[in-house]
């Protein structure tokens, strides 16, 4: 345990969207911004809903958000709707296409891209080698 535990050359094994990185000065806020997008990640979300949630302007969130989370809003939500849509894929009896409306995305050729990008594998391959 003690080499597991100090350890420096480690890799997480969930998706980053899942992954907790929420101080306790910004817990709050934070909390409800989560919490608003893993239950909204299917629709459109736009970077003022999301800024509403945290009482904040658009412009403020937006460095805010990057400088918390070392990412984009539109990244974070990339990174969940990846994962969702790689439970999805487990699974032999939904189709690609129907992963990736499932999954909140609105074109398969972006799906693809967002895949592709996150794990340098198309769908397909992914659901293959899983």
């Amino acid at each position: 345990l003690n080499d597991l535990g100090t350890c420096e050359d480690f890799e997480y094994i969930s998706s980053d969207g899942f992954m907790e990185r929420i101080s306790s000065i910004e817990e709050s806020r934070l909390y409800k911004v989560h919490h608003y997008i893993m239950n909204n990640f299917k629709k459109d979300l736009s970077l003022t809903q999301v800024a509403d949630i945290a009482n904040m302007n658009a412009s403020a969130f937006s460095r805010y958000f990057k400088k918390s989370q070392k990412k984009t809003l539109v990244q974070y939500i990339n990174d969940i709707k990846i994962g969702y849509a790689c439970k999805l894929l487990m699974k032999e009896d939904i189709s690609i296409i129907e992963v990736c409306f499932e999954s909140g995305f609105k074109n398969v050729s972006n799906f693809n891209k967002q895949f592709r990008k996150k794990y340098n594998l198309s769908p397909k391959e992914y659901r293959a080698k899983m």
